[in-house]
C-alpha cells in the first residue's frame, strides 16, 4: 500500500481508499468503470483541493489499473482447478434450476435483504414460478473477501416453506463441495469460502 501511495504521490489519508478499491477489485463482481467512479469519489473526499480534478481522476485511474493488473496476474496463477467461488456458482445454478433465486451482492444488509428479495420476485419474475430465494449482501461479500466467511440469507415464497429452501441450499452446497454451517433456528447459512472469483484475467470486468 505504501508503494502505491508513493507512486501516486498520495497522502496517508488516501490509504483507506486504496484498501476499498482493492476489496472491490478482489470481489470480482464490480467492473472497472464502477470501481473507477467510486475511487474518484472517494479520493475527492480525502484529497480535497490538493490537486486539480483532472489530476485526481488520472491518479484514480492509475490506482485502479494497478490493482486490477495485480488481480489479473493473481487469477492467472490459479490455474484451471475449481475455486470455492466456482463451486458457489455451481450451487447457485443448481438452486436456480429448482426455481430458487440466487441473488449476489444484493441489498445493503441481511435485515433489508429479505424484503428486497421479495420485491424482486414480485416485480422482476413470475411469482407463480418462484419457490424461494437465497442471497448475500454487500456486507456479506466484503466479509467473504476479507475473512473467508460468506453468510447466505434465504427464505421461502408462496407455498414453499423456509425449511424446504434450506434443505435445497444445504444440498446444493454439499454437492458443490463447499464447507458450511447451518442452524435450524436461523435464516442464514455460514459458508467457509476462499474468495477467489475469476473475471479480471478473462477481461469480462473491463467492460
Amino acid at each position: 500500500m505504501n508503494t502505491l501511495l508513493k507512486l501516486l504521490n498520495l497522502p496517508e489519508s488516501a490509504a483507506p481508499v486504496i484498501e476499498r478499491t482493492r476489496l472491490q477489485i478482489r470481489s470480482g463482481l464490480i467492473n472497472f468503470g464502477r470501481v473507477l467512479d467510486d475511487t474518484i469519489e472517494q479520493m475527492a473526499e480525502v484529497v480535497p483541493g490538493e490537486r486539480p480534478v483532472g489530476q485526481l481522476r488520472r491518479d484514480a485511474r492509475r490506482l485502479v489499473e494497478a490493482l486490477a493488473a495485480r488481480q489479473q496476474d493473481e487469477e492467472k496463477s490459479w490455474g484451471e482447478a475449481p475455486t470455492d467461488v466456482d463451486r458457489l456458482l455451481r450451487a447457485a445454478a443448481s438452486l436456480r434450476s429448482e426455481q430458487i433465486l440466487f441473488l449476489e451482492d444484493h441489498s445493503v444488509d441481511q435485515r433489508s435483504g429479505h424484503g428486497d428479495a421479495r420485491a424482486i420476485i414480485q416485480h422482476d419474475h413470475n411469482p407463480m414460478l418462484v419457490r424461494g430465494y437465497v442471497f448475500y449482501t454487500r456486507q456479506d461479500l466484503e466479509a467473504a473477501v476479507e475473512h473467508s466467511k460468506l453468510w447466505l440469507g434465504f427464505g421461502g415464497w408462496g407455498f414453499t416453506g423456509t425449511d424446504t429452501v434450506l434443505f435445497a441450499l444445504i444440498g446444493a452446497l454439499h454437492e458443490a463441495g463447499l464447507a458450511f454451517e447451518a442452524s435450524g433456528v436461523s435464516t442464514r447459512v455460514d459458508v467457509h469460502i476462499d474468495w477467489r472469483r475469476r473475471g479480471w484475467a478473462t477481461g469480462e470486468l473491463y467492460g
